[in-house]
């Protein structure tokens, strides 16, 4: 899985309002605190989000690494902070702008001949 199809993958988990959260990495339908990576975990901050696809799609701390570059760009510099800091709005903007610069990445890198993970 290239690392905008993760990240896709990530945002549908917060894209509705009710599904993000702050201050927790993950939470459970009725509210209670969960970890990100189990299946109970159903609602998400930016940080849970991508631990859940992580670990529901077996990807590997390369990927998880990738993906958390990829948003820093558009969360100044921190994912954490920004998902805490800012209103469901500008998170969502903010991941959307950071799939764009990695899909971008992806053309240029496919166009330069590099593969994925070189």
């Amino acid at each position: 899985m290239k690392v905008s199809d993760a990240l896709i993958e990530a945002l549908k988990l917060i894209s509705e309002r009710g599904n993000w959260i702050q201050g927790w990495y993950a939470a459970t339908s009725d509210g209670k605190q969960a970890q990100a990576h189990t299946r109970e975990a159903c609602k998400f901050c930016s940080k849970g989000a991508i631990s859940h696809v992580v670990a529901m799609f077996n990807l590997g701390s390369d990927i998880h690494a990738q993906m958390e570059i990829a948003l820093k760009k558009t969360m100044a510099g921190s994912v954490l902070f920004y998902n805490d800091g800012k209103t469901h709005s500008e998170v969502i903007a903010a991941w959307k702008a950071g799939i764009q610069r990695q899909i971008a990445k992806e053309l240029k890198d496919a166009a330069l001949g590099f593969s994925e993970g070189s």
